[in-house]
């Protein structure tokens, strides 16, 4: 520690023992009960909900809240709340009891007693974040983790506070009259508990594979789904392809990529919703550089011979299209390089090359171990354990988010269905009888949602709920997005 800044702690501790001496120390806490959710902007306080400015974050296995939250939530008053920006320190007192932290410094004074603790307050965001187990503890309290929901869980010793009622429901119907510029749409809505670990959200895809089509109520039945909207864009009027326009993905795996917006779910249940770019990379013999490295311009999907694609088990046909170079795959191990039309095995898959396709293939040969996996553009760190992604983005960050649409399918009015999150992570899925996507940016916005992606419309359009159908499609659909629980 720099001797300017141990001056500083010293000075801070004086005036925390000082401020110590007024009265007795608490022995316990006084009954307060406080629940903060990893991620969330808002938090529970003797169970009132109440909004906070940022959100907790884990970092190092250590959880981390502001301690402005933190402090009003265990009862310290806004006047004991001090904050002094010169040297970066923030103390808490409460009926006698003094806390003293350094933002970067390890060290805690507990009425001027120094105490070294593993993990260091941080300024994020314009807050100070402080490690919530040694504060809460400080002031008499217990804490306690539920990795399920990754929330913190503080109350006085033995009295811990039950999971609030917001993390027990996990999905209801509604229908709502939704003003918007045009007149009243009649919005029949899904919401959807993502903050309950019991609730699955993912992609269906007809009959498990890309490119087949099935009724979405089949869809919904034979994954066990409460409710299922239909997903992505599909090419409906060839029957010879039906192949979806946009990204789908379960399980950590992918199965079609689309350059669109994109909702995610990551490892928390927490929906990211907004614009995400996939691409596929690959490697060989573990290594992801030059000459190993390989790529891809999709999974599933034939665009033509001049390209490369990745045909997983779960295409439309047991075999590739004819291609110059087939690289099988099982395993995880190249187990044969072949020319023309091949076997898409079940254990493995296909790197294909076009006929017309005179990219370098000479980093496979037999035995080589192989690998790929996709990543995004716009954030290589994004993990997802299901993605679908649709055209256009309606709303981010509660800011309708319609560039230039043009396309008279989407400007004219039509049946409609969307997904979309709200600031506390519960999922909407919607339909609308009748809209524009401008008046279904509107209806979104106006239902208070955070982030909106526009879904398939038209015939496509349909939403089941609790064993039957609140909208019915009027046609076969390529895929849907289910909610199991």
């Amino acid at each position: 520690m720099g001797k300017k800044v141990c001056c500083k702690l010293l000075l801070a501790a004086a005036m925390t023992l000082l401020l110590s001496l007024l009265s007795l120390p608490a022995l316990a806490g006084d009954g307060h009960q406080a629940v903060f959710v990893i991620g969330q902007n808002t938090y529970f306080s003797d169970g009132r909900t109440a909004a906070m400015d940022v959100a907790p974050y884990v970092e190092n296995g250590r959880t981390f809240v502001p301690v402005r939250y933190l402090a009003l939530s265990l009862g310290v008053a806004e006047d004991k709340i001090i904050w002094n920006p010169s040297d970066q320190t923030v103390t808490l007192v409460k009926d006698g009891t003094s806390i003293m932290l350094a933002v970067g410094e390890n060290i805690i004074y507990i009425n001027g007693r120094p105490e070294e603790i593993d993990a260091v307050p941080a300024l994020k965001d314009g807050r100070v974040f402080l490690p919530a187990r040694r504060v809460a503890e400080a002031l008499g309290y217990e804490v306690a983790w539920n990795g399920a929901v990754q929330a913190v869980l503080v109350g006085s010793p033995g009295n811990l506070p039950e999971l609030p009622p917001a993390f027990s429901w996990k999905t209801r119907y509604e229908q709502r009259e939704v003003e918007t510029s045009a007149g009243i749409k009649t919005a029949n809505l899904v919401y959807v508990n993502m903050n309950n670990p019991a609730v699955e959200l993912r992609p269906v895809m007809a009959e498990d594979r890309v490119g087949r089509v099935e009724e979405l109520a089949s869809m919904a039945a034979r994954t066990g789904a409460v409710a299922a909207i239909n997903g992505t864009f599909f090419n409906a009027y060839d029957a010879n392809d039906l192949m979806p326009h946009g990204t789908l993905g379960a399980n950590y795996s992918y199965y079609h990529l689309g350059s669109n917006a994109t909702l995610g779910v990551d490892d928390r249940n927490r929906v990211y919703i907004g614009q995400l770019t996939p691409y596929v990379e690959g490697g060989t013999d573990g290594s992801w550089e030059w000459p190993n490295w390989w790529y891809a311009w999709g999974i599933n999907h034939y665009y033509s011979p001049d390209g490369i694609v990745v045909f997983t088990p779960e295409y439309k046909y047991d075999t590739t299209p004819p291609g110059r170079t087939a690289v099988v795959v099982r395993n995880g191990i190249v187990t044969g390089i072949r020319s023309g039309q091949v076997e898409i095995p079940e254990d493995g898959y296909v790197i294909w090359y076009g006929e017309n396709n005179y990219e370098r293939d000479d980093q496979f040969s037999a035995g080589r171990q192989v690998d790929y996996r996709v990543t995004f553009k716009e954030n290589q760190q994004a993990r997802f354990k299901a993605t679908i992604s649709n055209y256009p983005l309606l709303l981010s960050n509660g800011a309708i988010a319609l560039g230039d649409i043009t396309e008279p399918k989407l400007t004219i009015g039509a049946p409609r269905s969307f997904v979309g999150v709200t600031w506390d992570n519960i999922l909407v899925m919607g339909t609308v009888d009748s809209a524009n996507v401008w008046e279904l940016a509107e209806v979104t916005k106006n239902l208070g949602l955070k982030d909106a992606l526009n879904l398939d419309g038209g015939a496509s359009c349909g939403l089941y709920y609790d064993g039957a159908y609140i909208r019915q499609p009027g046609r076969l659909l390529s895929n849907c997005l289910v909610v199991i629980q």
